[in-house]
Formats: C-alpha cells, sequence, structure tokens
C-alpha cells in the first residue's frame, strides 16, 4: 500500500498534517462501505505497530454522507478512552480513500462463539454470559455518558449492539466494536427519514418504527444477546420482515418460556431489558452492569478474564494458530527490518501458543483469586467446562428419547399382538 496521509482523529481530511504511514498485509473482512485490513502502522524512529486498517471503498467515498459518517466514526472511537471500547488510533486518506487506523484485537466476535456452542449443543453459561455482558455494559455507559469538548453530552445511541460488534480478546478482554451507525442528538441529518440502521434482530421497537431514540434503545438489544447467551437461540427468528413486524407489533420472547432452567434472575432482568416501552427498561448501562455481577456474586462463580482466555483457546485453538501463521506469512513479505518482525507477531494479544495454565496473581489490595484458580486448562478438543448444554439442546434430547421410548412400545405390541394370531392359527 502506499503511503497514507494521517490526519488524527480529530481532524478534517481537508486539513494538511505529517504523520504515519500504512502498509496493508492482508484483509479480513468486507462490507458493502468499506473494508479491513490488518496493517503495519510505521511511525516516527522506526516505530511500528499492527492496527486494523479501515477503508471506505470509493464507490462510498464519493457520497460526502458516507465520508461524514466514517470520519465520525472514527472521532467517537477516539474519544471514547474505555477498555472495553476499541480505540481509533488515526484517521486519513490515501489514494482518494478514507481511512481509520484502529486498535488490532486478536479474538473472537460473540458471533463466531455463538454458531460454535450451537454446532456443539452447547452454549454460554449464565454466569460467564453476565460476566461479558456487564463488560459490554460497561463499554455502552462510557459511550451513552460521552461529552463533547466543551462538557456537553452527545446523548450517544450505538443503534448496533450485536453479536458481530462484541469481540472477546484471546486474552480474555471484552470490547465493544463499530460506531459507524451510531446516533447522536446534534447530528440527526446525517440519517435519512425513515432509515434503518443495525441488525433487525437485535434492534428495540422505537429503532425499527424510526422513533426518537435514547440509551435505553441499546439496553434492548443487550437483553437480546441475553437471551441468545441463556437460550441457545436469536431472540427473534426468520427473515428481516419477519422479525421487523413481530417487533412493531409483538412483545418480546419470554426467556423462561425458551429457556426453563434459566436462573430466575436473569430472566426478570431480560424481561425488563425488552419491555416494549422504554420507560420500563432499566435506566442506564451502569446500573444493568451493576445487576449483572451482582448475580454472579450469587451464584458464587468468579468468571474474569483469565476464564474466558482458556475458554476461547479451548474453542479456537486451530483458528489461533492459523491466524498467527498468516500474519507470520504476511510480515515475512513486509519492509520491516527482520528484528521487528518477531516484535510485532508477540504485541498482539495471541502472542501465546497456548492460554496461561495458572491464573495471574491478583494486582496489590485485590481480593485473592478462588480455589479454582489453578486449575488444568481444559483440553482444546473439548469443550472448556464454562460452557454447558443449552436448554434446548436438553428439550430436544428429551423429546427424541420420548419417541423412542413410543416407537419401542409400539414394537413391542405388534411382537404381542404378532405372537396371539398366531397361536389362535395354530389352535384351529
Amino acid at each position: 500500500m502506499p503511503s497514507a496521509v494521517s490526519y488524527g482523529v480529530g481532524a478534517s481530511v481537508e486539513e494538511p498534517a505529517p504523520a504515519l504511514r500504512y502498509e496493508s498485509l492482508y484483509r479480513i473482512g468486507r462490507g458493502g462501505m468499506g473494508v479491513v485490513e490488518v496493517a503495519i502502522q510505521h511511525g516516527p524512529n522506526n516505530a511500528a505497530k499492527i492496527v486494523a486498517f479501515k477503508r471506505l471503498l470509493p464507490e462510498a467515498s464519493r457520497e460526502a454522507r458516507h465520508r461524514n459518517m466514517f470520519l465520525r466514526e472514527a472521532r467517537l472511537a477516539a474519544m471514547l478512552t474505555h477498555p472495553n471500547v476499541v480505540r481509533a488510533l488515526d484517521c486519513g486518506q490515501v489514494n482518494g480513500e478514507v481511512f481509520i487506523a484502529m486498535e488490532f484485537v486478536e479474538g473472537e466476535t460473540l458471533s463466531s462463539i455463538f454458531e460454535v456452542l450451537r454446532e456443539k449443543g452447547h452454549r454460554v453459561a449464565p454466569a460467564v454470559a453476565a460476566h461479558i455482558l456487564a463488560l459490554v455494559c460497561d463499554g455502552l455507559h462510557a459511550a451513552h455518558e460521552l461529552c463533547d469538548a466543551s462538557g456537553v453530552k452527545l446523548n450517544l445511541v450505538h443503534r448496533d449492539v450485536s453479536p458481530h460488534n462484541v469481540m472477546i480478546a484471546r486474552d480474555g478482554e471484552v470490547k465493544l466494536l463499530d460506531f459507524g451507525v451510531a446516533k447522536i442528538d446534534a447530528s440527526d441529518v446525517l440519517t435519512r427519514t425513515g432509515e434503518v440502521k443495525g441488525k433487525a434482530a437485535y434492534m428495540s421497537p422505537e429503532q425499527v418504527m424510526s422513533d426518537p431514540l435514547d440509551r435505553r434503545s441499546d439496553l434492548y438489544s443487550v437483553g437480546a444477546l441475553l437471551f441468545e447467551c441463556i437460550a441457545g437461540r436469536r431472540m427473534w427468528e426468520g427473515n428481516e420482515m419477519d422479525v421487523i413486524r413481530e417487533l412493531t407489533q409483538g412483545e418480546a420472547p419470554s426467556l423462561q418460556a425458551w429457556a426453563p432452567d434459566a436462573p430466575p434472575d436473569l430472566c426478570q432482568l431480560h424481561a425488563r431489558l425488552c419491555a416494549r416501552s422504554p420507560d420500563l427498561r432499566p435506566a442506564t448501562a451502569r446500573d444493568v452492569a451493576e445487576e449483572l455481577r451482582a448475580y454472579v456474586i450469587r451464584c458464587g462463580m468468579l468468571p474474569d478474564q483469565w476464564m474466558l482466555e482458556q475458554s476461547l483457546f479451548g474453542l479456537f485453538a486451530a483458528e489461533a494458530h492459523r491466524r498467527r501463521e498468516t500474519l507470520r506469512t504476511a510480515l515475512a513479505k513486509s519492509s520491516i527490518p527482520e528484528e521487528q518482525k518477531q516484535r510485532l507477531i508477540e504485541s498482539v494479544t495471541f502472542r501465546q501458543s497456548a492460554p496461561r495454565s495458572v491464573r495471574p496473581p491478583p494486582p496489590p489490595g485485590a481480593a485473592p483469586a478462588p480455589a479454582m484458580a489453578n486449575a488444568t486448562p481444559p483440553d482444546a478438543l473439548h469443550v472448556p467446562p464454562s460452557w454447558g448444554p443449552s436448554p434446548g439442546a436438553r428439550a430436544l434430547a428429551r423429546r427424541r428419547y420420548a419417541l423412542l421410548g413410543v416407537a419401542l412400545f409400539a414394537v413391542a405390541l405388534l411382537l404381542v399382538a404378532a405372537y396371539c394370531l398366531s397361536m389362535l392359527y395354530l389352535r384351529r
């Protein structure tokens, strides 16, 4: 890739500014408006780091509206300095294409985790789901409370809180992604009248109907994530039109009905998060995070970053190895000095070939780790103990066993009837 001109996340694309160069390594995603690549950021004094490099495609760049939305995403992500939000590091222009350089997080999205667990007939354990979503809510609360330079609250709404935008890093960190469709009170002009942004299955009813939104719309989406974690299926199934029809006309499905053994505390929280009226939902994401953490404490399980690291390694060990080799191969062809290549490989979060078998010691003054902390890490070929069979999978198994029992009983009756008829025939 030619050198990209950096403008800084707070600048406009018309401002000249010296700075960083970017060297593309390989593509990791493409959407309707842009592509995402793994790239090397070349800085002063031969400094280099791995970043996620997001480019707006030329056809999208021709629309000022798309360019403005893209750059606004960079500025929002740069303003959000929170451990549970992916940071924007830089933005600028190269060959007429606008770009954002973002923190590179190697890991798996919640959607990938759901997919693998469904294939195995498993689901996210309730305490682990509560831990993950509490961290998502921490990031959301930081976004909802974001203020501009003069201290005026922006009233930001993410509008796309979905499994695709929740990343669990290889080292167990949880990150909220993609503020590309976020809504700010002062920038409604960027969204056309009646235009719906986000993924329908995770939208609130007011978002689908293009009604005024506030932070409680994002909390409805958190409720949809909670449902999927616990029930092992989406809250809303069907095509997009079916989902939109249900959202505009009906109530959210009951978590208790779809997961009879779900913890009552989480069922009640889900019912409030997915209440049709925003007034019946929790007031803030911080309130939701506190409630989720209180549940984790009550159930006696202490999931943390270390436990997520163990679980991810068990589910995605082969994928982590493949990605590590892809990066190693791409760096071998890059322009950076040989001594920097290994350092860059080690700088990303999947630098370890295996998870830590011993939980890291707590920081000074922190509570000691629980007794289970130093357990041997689970075999990568087995589902880690922090994930369990889904209620849906168990219900399906029960139905199959019941049908098998009925079939065996019917066969037994037929055999008895055949025996009786044969005896009558012989007596004649």
